[in-house]
């Protein structure tokens, strides 16, 4: 084991030249020109969906990672491209045309004034998404409201001839010969604002424009390199790191987030690092000569690209950049260290060296004594200038970078053990993992005194691989065999066989911002520790490789794992790995366990085997999953228009799906899931990115996707696409069932018709029989003619005549109801006859308390309705209400358009009227049967109403 724990442990110490030694990104060469030899780079583009567009001498060419497609048929140069607000990509030419891309099919432009025949220099789209373009000769042009406005020298613009524009919410920023013209239009109204040198430009010749985070505006001038338009003091600004420029004309800015980059014609890319005095010549792409960059771009996931020497280029990640080491000095870096002045101490076998700043160059560390540089295993610098060289078999040196006085300490000073693996520290306090315990320097009394801690004082273990100090000042040891112990407040806590931890190895701890503990151990994945529980993360979880080397957490809430070949993010909140290898630069990188360090900017530094791999984290808004964009659906391969086709016919059955996963870092890496929702319900992986459903059944359908670059697809981004497939009409069940019933209905139709009419007479004798039984048996009920003689006999003593009056209308009461019930229709006029003789009848036995109220106009009583259908309901209101003293009974009967209103108030009596209600029936049915028309029943708790349709 101890052995095992040499070969693990042993570190080397890095190098550097004499000469500067230049740090950049490592960009990468894109071959574009596949289709097309002849074309020739000129511009590139990013869009909301992410796509990648190229502006060549022969067209607009979308690039997706892996494909490139040209859009134009003619070779028409691009020289300008933008996006509107809507998400509709347009294109500037060099002959004046311009022209946008709708459903990946380029259309021109053509507003009625016309188009100038000059170049296109600028294109743009404003807060309001008003099209604004320039030109070189004719100035800018604004088109609103199908209205194509030109601002030109003549309205106040400082040149005609112009190189670049910037949209500024409503204004467009305007680069010219003679400096800035900040151009808006409102109501037809052309306002100019000039910047120039007055303002503090320190060249009239701004050639391109890009706005900061701050809204600052950068400027690429002609001659005199880079300056910057503060919106607070409302001045141009050159940076002090710009003061002396010497690289003549620069073509482009690109502002980050701690530099700014400069392409140039003759000198490839210059760099400000802010806080640093001098700017630093980048030298891209393995020292590949670079001389005029034309245009630098920032995508959403933080790559830099570059056109330069009509070359496409990527620095895969912004976020990384690279300290290249002298051949002569190059080894495995073991340990590396950063101190509070910023520079940069590293070692491996060949010696101790030193990077002061960006833009000094490494130096090899002349020791006053005899060192074995191949026995240093870790570095540390304290806050006071002191450099702390751990090794092996030789205990601790302390060096002062000041006074470069060495000392060195070992077990006959007070270690426990001469073999120092990790060194961490605080203001007063020095701790060291050693293979027989820990050791702490107490600087408290002034001069260091020692204290050891070992298995006798409750330390797990002796063998200590690293050493951590969390943001309490609790210390953590990573232990060879029992996992991690804590020393909190004097006392250890210790942490072993940790579910999926080999053999309780752990190499690395570190402390995330959250608060969570993190570490590694041998070939075992990433560990959380919360205080109470453990949770590992795998290869299953999207982790690359379970053979981490280092974990280190960064500012953003992130860790920064190294693979032997490569580096990778794991995002926290998200439990998201992101992995970066060859294809960044980190092929074979082989970082050595605890060579890392975090500066005092809280970048991280990594030592590799022939440079230094520096990593700032990614501010948040920097998507960390691939983008996924659905290219076409294709109906028998021919692309239709997917936002407005979602219904297909019984024969447009052979759907195609064209998508992309755009992850330019390692488009190889990109791989799908897809579903078809109504055809399976399996997720099925693929690295294709074309998928084809042919001969698709009848159905509504779902197309789902995913994509990852680590076979992870929890959290990864999806698109949904539904549509529905007809059935053919000849084969639906409704179709046939139709056609049976139509020839069923041809035989019924004829077999029927004459039964049914049949039918219909028997059934109006019937209801007409029906009638007659039910009024003869009403009218002939006991109690109406017991109550009817009882009312004639009262009266024939008391008043003969009105005896005879009565004896007379009650034989003509039923004389007519004999008449009337025969008819099918009878007069308004008739009934209400009828109605009168009867209610004469009932007013003997009630008097007064039994009314009858008449308003029938003259051309209603010429109406007709069915016959005695008015004394049934009178009889019906006396059946079921009180006619006495304190019970007013009042029927009344009133014409409206084309109804009797009959209507009676509720009097309401203690006993009901036991009833079949049979009456009411036989009127709706009569009516129904005679005039087509229902009667309307409205009941109240105070009135009945009763509304009869009648006819003409």
């Amino acid at each position: 084991m101890f052995n095992c724990r040499l070969l693990i442990f042993i570190i080397y110490w890095f190098v550097q030249g004499i000469t500067t030694n230049a740090q950049a990104p490592f960009f990468k060469n894109i071959i574009f020109d596949r289709e097309k030899k002849e074309a020739k780079l000129l511009k590139i583009f990013q869009d909301k969906k992410g796509y990648i567009w190229l502006g060549t001498s022969v067209g607009i060419c979308r690039y997706d990672g892996i494909n490139f497609k040209y859009l134009e048929k003619d070779n028409n140069q691009v020289t300008a491209i933008t996006e509107s607000n809507d998400g509709v990509l347009w294109i500037g030419h060099l002959n004046g045309e311009i022209a946008y891309v709708e459903n990946n099919t380029v259309k021109k432009f053509s507003p009625p004034e016309g188009l100038p025949k000059i170049k296109i220099s600028g294109i743009t789209f404003d807060q309001d998404n008003r099209l604004w373009f320039s030109t070189y000769g004719e100035g800018i042009y604004c088109y609103e409201k199908q209205i194509l406005y030109n601002i030109n020298h003549d309205d106040g613009l400082t040149d005609d001839n112009i190189y670049d524009i910037l949209a500024d919410g409503d204004k467009i920023w305007a680069g010219t010969d003679n400096g800035i013209s900040i151009c808006s239009f409102k109501n037809e109204k052309k306002i100019i604002k000039v910047i120039d040198k007055t303002n503090g430009l320190p060249d009239n010749i701004v050639r391109n424009m890009k706005k900061d985070d701050a809204g600052n505006i950068w400027m690429a001038m002609q001659d005199n390199g880079v300056c910057y338009y503060d919106r607070v003091l409302g001045k141009a600004i050159v940076p002090p790191e710009l003061a002396n420029w010497q690289y003549g004309q620069a073509n482009d800015v690109l502002p980050l987030n701690k530099e700014v980059f400069i392409g140039t014609e003759d000198h490839g890319i210059i760099e400000i690092h802010f806080g640093l005095p001098n700017t630093n010549k980048m030298l891209p792409a393995k020292k590949r000569k670079i001389n005029a960059v034309h245009q630098l771009m920032l995508d959403k996931n933080e790559q830099v690209w570059m056109v330069a020497d009509n070359t496409l280029s990527m620095a895969n990640s912004n976020r990384f950049q690279l300290l290249e080491i002298p051949a002569e000095w190059q080894d495995e870096i073991k340990a590396i260290t950063s101190d509070t002045a910023g520079s940069i101490w590293f070692s491996n076998a060949k010696g101790l060296f030193v990077k002061k700043n960006n833009n000094t160059p490494i130096q090899k560390v002349i020791l006053p004594a005899n060192i074995h540089y191949a026995s240093i295993v870790c570095l540390h610098a304290d806050d006071e200038s002191n450099i702390y060289i751990g090794a092996y078999n030789n205990g601790l040196y302390h060096y002062n970078s000041i006074t470069r006085q060495l000392k060195q300490y070992t077990s006959l000073n007070g270690l426990c053990d001469d073999n120092v693996f990790s060194i961490a520290g605080t203001s007063n306090e020095i701790w060291m993992a050693t293979l027989a315990g820990v050791s702490k320097m107490d600087f408290s009394s002034g001069s260091p005194v020692f204290f050891n801690y070992s298995k006798a004082n409750g330390l797990s273990n002796n063998y200590i691989y690293n050493v951590f100090i969390d943001s309490r000042g609790n210390k953590w040891f990573a232990t060879d065999g029992s996992g991690i112990s804590k020393l909190a407040d004097g006392v250890f806590y210790n942490y072993d066989n940790i579910p999926g931890l080999d053999k309780n190895i752990v190499y690395t701890i570190t402390e995330d911002i959250f608060g969570r503990i993190w570490f590694i151990g041998r070939n075992s994945g990433l560990f959380a520790f919360d205080g109470k529980y453990f949770k590992r993360y795998g290869i299953k979880d999207g982790l690359h490789d379970n053979d981490i080397l280092n974990v280190v957490a960064d500012k953003n809430g992130n860790l920064l794992l190294t693979h032997p070949d490569g580096l990778e993010i794991f995002h926290i909140k998200k439990e998201n790995f992101t992995f970066y290898g060859a294809e960044s630069g980190f092929d074979n990188i082989n970082p050595q366990i605890n060579a890392y360090c975090t500066t005092a900017k809280k970048a991280i530094l990594i030592g590799a085997a022939d440079k230094i791999i520096q990593y700032y984290p990614a501010a948040e808004k920097y998507n960390q999953f691939p983008g996924l964009v659905m290219n076409s659906v294709g109906i028998f391969f021919n692309p239709i228009d997917m936002a407005k086709k979602k219904y297909f016919n019984y024969d447009e059955n052979h759907l195609t799906f064209d998508y992309a996963g755009l992850w330019y870092a390692d488009p190889g890496a990109i791989s799908y899931q897809y579903q078809l929702e109504g055809y399976g319900n399996d997720w099925i992986n693929t690295k294709d990115h074309v998928v084809t459903f042919p001969n698709l059944p009848p159905g509504k359908y779902t197309f789902h996707l995913k994509t990852s670059i680590n076979n992870d697809f929890r959290q990864s981004p999806q698109l949904s696409y539904s549509f529905n497939i007809s059935t053919a009409f000849w084969k639906t069940a409704w179709f046939r069932i139709l056609a049976l019933l139509l020839a069923g209905y041809i035989t019924y139709y004829f077999v029927n018709t004459r039964i049914r009419l049949i039918q219909f007479r028997q059934e109006k004798e019937k209801q007409k029989l029906v009638s007659q039984l039910e009024v003869l048996k009403n009218q002939l009920n006991p109690h109406f003619l017991f109550n009817s003689f009882n009312t004639l006999m009262n009266i024939i003593d008391k008043d003969k005549q009105m005896a005879m009056d009565f004896t007379e209308k009650l034989s003509d009461f039923y004389r007519e109801i004999l008449l009337l019930q025969d008819k099918e229709m009878v007069s308004v006029q008739e009934e209400i006859n009828l109605l009168k003789n009867y209610v004469y009848l009932q007013q003997k036995r009630f008097g007064n308390n039994f009314k009858l109220v008449l308003n029938v106009s003259e051309d209603h009583l010429r109406m007709y309705v069915p016959p005695l259908t008015l004394q049934l309901l009178a009889e019906n209101a006396l059946k079921h209400n009180f006619a006495d003293e304190k019970n007013l009974l009042v029927i009344k009967i009133e014409s409206a358009q084309s109804f009797l209103i009959v209507s009676n108030n509720i009097t309401a009596p203690d006993t009901k009227v036991r009833s079949a209600g049979i009456g009411i029936k036989n009127i709706q049915q009569r009516v129904q049967l005679l005039t087509g028309m229902e009667i309307k029943i409205i009941a109240t708790d105070k009135e009945f109403n009763v509304i009869i349709p009648i006819k003409k």
